[in-house]
């Protein structure tokens, strides 16, 4: 839309594409948990802003599975080791993406700018270029949108994971007590939130997503989406403390020292704080020398340790990891 098109339009479009429904929604629909800290937990996301596994990604075009997985159709891998693998599109991803055709104003007035950058540059935007200009920019919309309903964006999306969750649990040939969950990056912050709100995850692997807050304070604070910054969420503690929250038997989370959305001493410190305040044998930290990837040496690791410690003689068990690798 362009600036000539927004002057000619008679009222403003709608902010919410295909989300129309959401206000109503939202008043209907409120997370109740099965336990005390879990329940507290929401009401921050909500009024502050074999084996098996639900995964923590979604389908992943080809260029972005080159370079942040080795290649591999990671879903399609997970299910070949033996696990039932649901790997669905949450709130704001793929099929549950707004609709912007016709962009809010402040929206089209950042892909209006960043056309103009690319012309400059002689370069032809492709239609996903210009959906994730928009995206990204329609985020803060979204995230303003959340507030006024009393809610925020990583309390939808965890809605959307608690809902597939549960689908997941009912399942014919589904073990619904061995779930597990995995996920990179955002996916990785679905996979901490998820844990801490249900008790039906066993166990979970957190993927380039595990810092502290005050290390994104103030060169790494606009590295994330509003995914990471929910309102009020450190209110209730740190970051790694949603990994305290949960009842899981075992998390192993995996660092990339060489990851440029995080330093390598928030990462340290969120280990640190990990191994301090959770039993011997529930938390393990590995530390890898890759950039921001889910590769497929760390895939491996992650599949291993899921169907170690899910397996249901072993639930209070810990898995053996690569030493080299392993904070102790």
């Amino acid at each position: 839309m362009t600036t000539a098109d927004m002057a000619g339009t008679p009222a403003r479009p709608s902010a919410l594409g295909r989300y129309e429904d959401w206000p109503a929604f939202a008043v209907r629909h409120r997370f109740a948990a099965a336990s005390p800290g879990a329940q507290q937990l929401a009401k921050d996301e909500e009024n502050d802003g074999g084996a098996t596994m639900a995964a923590g990604f979604g389908p992943v075009p080809a260029g972005l599975r080159e370079r942040l997985y080795g290649g591999r159709p990671v879903a399609t891998w997970f299910a070949q080791q033996g696990f039932a693998v649901l790997a669905h599109d949450a709130f704001v991803w793929g099929s549950r993406r707004f609709g912007l055709e016709t962009p809010p104003w402040r929206t089209a007035d950042a892909v209006n700018g960043r056309q103009a950058l690319w012309r400059e540059a002689g370069v032809e935007p492709s239609q996903a270029d210009l959906y994730n200009t928009a995206a990204a920019s329609h985020e803060e919309t979204v995230a303003k949108a959340a507030t006024l309903l009393g809610t925020s964006i990583a309390g939808t999306v965890a809605h959307d994971d608690l809902s597939a969750l549960g689908i997941l649990a009912s399942l014919p040939g589904v073990d619904a007590e061995r779930l597990g969950c995995t996920g990179f990056s955002g996916g990785g912050g679905r996979a901490v939130v998820l844990a801490a709100l249900s008790p039906l995850v066993r166990s979970y692997v957190v993927t380039c997503m595990m810092t502290t807050f005050a290390s994104l304070l103030p060169t790494y604070l606009d590295a994330h989406s509003w995914l990471l910054h929910s309102p009020g969420l450190s209110k209730l503690g740190d970051w790694p403390d949603l990994v305290v929250r949960s009842t899981a038997g075992a998390v192993l989370v995996q660092y990339a020292l060489a990851d440029a959305l995080f330093p390598e001493a928030g990462m340290r410190d969120a280990d640190a704080h990990l191994s301090q305040r959770m039993r011997a044998g529930r938390y393990t930290g590995s530390f890898w020398s890759e950039p921001h990837v889910f590769s497929p040496a760390m895939q491996e690791e992650a599949a291993a340790f899921l169907a170690s410690s899910l397996q249901a003689n072993k639930r209070h068990r810990s898995p053996a990891t690569d030493p080299a690798r392993t904070a102790q």
